[in-house]
């Protein structure tokens, strides 16, 4: 396990660097000051997340925007998904909520549309998602944390946090490999100038 890592440049914090009172660190290295939480949720170096890229996750560049998108993964929240709709469809009013979650987690994915003054967050199916949006301008931070709004197995679920404008989360369907390499690459855009982040995000090798 990783500890106490900068969130930007990845080099290792010492003990005197951290400031518990205020919550924050200042890297010696890069001179970035970071919220602890940031510190104690990177379960590994950015740049080791970043450079293997999942399988089913892509980006790519328009002429004005940028599309991170990682595909949903069904696995055992299809499965019991699948037994809900079956068994439940027939009794209760939220079997159409159930169908729209097992195609969602089925085919669907979360895409990240990045524009300069607008960041578009899509869940769902082709054109039919649900869309939640933020100004990447006033960009504060980005984290991942556990929500009961969406729960599995009656235990808080895993999302990405984006903190602007509006407070956004989003990514509780993606496996938790997908949503990981998804935060660190929107934290790379959305926190760094181009230049720094593009030859990086854009030839990582794919994981085998």
């Amino acid at each position: 396990m990783y500890e106490n890592l900068c969130p930007r440049c990845d080099a290792s914090l010492p003990v005197e660097s951290i400031n518990i009172q205020e919550g924050v660190a200042l890297c010696p290295g890069c001179g970035a000051l970071s919220r602890l939480k940031e510190i104690v949720d990177q379960t590994r170096p950015t740049g080791e997340i970043l450079s293997h890229r999942p399988r089913g996750c892509t980006i790519e560049e328009g002429d004005q925007e940028i599309f991170v998108a990682p595909e949903m993964e069904g696995g055992d929240s299809l499965g019991m998904t699948l037994f809900l709709c079956v068994f439940l469809t027939p009794f209760v009013t939220i079997g159409a909520f159930l169908i729209a979650t097992v195609l969602t987690t089925a085919f669907g994915a979360v895409q990240a549309v990045i524009r300069e003054e607008l960041v578009l967050i899509r869940t769902g199916i082709g054109r039919i998602a649900w869309t939640k949006r933020f100004d990447p301008r006033q960009f504060r931070q980005l984290t991942t944390t556990t929500t009961t709004k969406w729960q599995k197995n009656n235990e808080p679920t895993e999302v990405i946090e984006v903190i602007a404008d509006e407070t956004v989360q989003f990514g509780s369907m993606l496996a938790r490999e997908r949503r990981e390499w998804m935060a660190a690459v929107l934290k790379e855009m959305l926190s760094k100038p181009r230049s720094e982040w593009r030859s990086e995000l854009w030839n990582p090798s794919e994981a085998g």
